[in-house]
Parts: structure tokens; C-alpha cells; sequence
């Protein structure tokens, strides 16, 4: 029976201090929480405008990427179509279709023979 009267006793004794400790904490937070408030909308405008000037940057490398990388890529591909087609139609006359496509797919004329000559069977 004295083991069940202790054992309450702690039980009790600890909600006892955890009831001041919320107190003290509450109290604590009530004197210091407008500072508390203060500095988390402070760091969060800096971090609002850290995220903003990440994401310029981030636009920046991506406009670049776009325009000098994507877009020559898909001019060349535009431009070399012709070759590719025979090269993967495993032409007979594919280095002639390359040389056709390489000096004269400028004038349009050029590319469209080009194209029809890669398209052909041999």
C-alpha cells in the first residue's frame, strides 16, 4: 500500500512541475513573444526576398539554357532532318545526302531534295 501512496505522490509532484514549467514558459513568451513575433516576419521577408532573387536566377540560367543551347540544337536538327532521315534509313547514298544537305539546305530547294532523296528507296 506505501508503494501506491509514493507512486501517486510522484505522479502528482510531476504534474505539479510540469504546470509551473507551462507557467513560466507562458509568462516568459508573453514578456519576449512580441520579439519572438518580430524576428520570425523579419526572417521571413528576407527569406521572401531571397526566394525572389533565386528565382531570377534561376529564370536567367533557364533563358539561357533555351537560347543558346535548345534553340541551336533544334535549328540544327531542323536543318540536318534530311541526313538524319537517310542515315537512319541506312541510305546507300548517305554521305552524298550529307554533303547536299551540309552546302546547299540554305536555299530551301537544297533541303527539300535533299529530304526527298533520303525519303527514296535506293
Amino acid at each position: 500500500m506505501d508503494n501506491k501512496i509514493d507512486h501517486k505522490i510522484v505522479v502528482l509532484n510531476r504534474i505539479i512541475v510540469s504546470c509551473f514549467i507551462l507557467v513560466v514558459v507562458a509568462v516568459a513568451f508573453q514578456a519576449i513573444g512580441p520579439v519572438v513575433l518580430k524576428a520570425v516576419v523579419s526572417a521571413l521577408e528576407y527569406f521572401e526576398a531571397a526566394v525572389a532573387d533565386f528565382s531570377w536566377a534561376i529564370g536567367s540560367i533557364l533563358a539561357f539554357i533555351g537560347l543558346f543551347i535548345l534553340l541551336p540544337l533544334l535549328g540544327l536538327s531542323v536543318y540536318f532532318f534530311p541526313s538524319i532521315v537517310g542515315w537512319k534509313k541506312k541510305h546507300k547514298d548517305m554521305l552524298a545526302i550529307f554533303i547536299l544537305n551540309f552546302f546547299l539546305a540554305w536555299t530551301g530547294l537544297g533541303w527539300v531534295i535533299a529530304l526527298i532523296w533520303a525519303v527514296k528507296k535506293p
